[in-house]
């Protein structure tokens, strides 16, 4: 519930300042250079509309569970959503 809340405040507060808003825990390090570079390179921009972004983009470790076909993000490495 708590990451859940988070996104909420982020997308009411922020949606229209940055293209791009990363989440993870405290435990890691981040190179953001090299994200900004991934996150701008031909292969995510193909994948995902060109420039803009214009379609939904999730990086990250999605989890699906057997039953019921649920499915949540692994938060451990953190994700990416535009």
């Amino acid at each position: 519930q708590k990451v859940r809340s988070i996104w909420a405040y982020i997308h009411k507060t922020y949606i229209d300042d940055y293209d791009f808003f990363y989440i993870g825990g405290d435990d890691y390090y981040l190179l953001v250079d090299n994200l900004r570079q991934y996150l701008t390179s031909d292969e995510i921009l193909k994948k995902h509309g060109g420039e803009g972004w214009p379609d939904p983009l999730y990086l990250g470790h999605r989890i699906f569970e057997i039953v019921g076909e649920t499915q949540s993000n692994h938060g451990g490495s953190g994700y990416v959503l535009n």
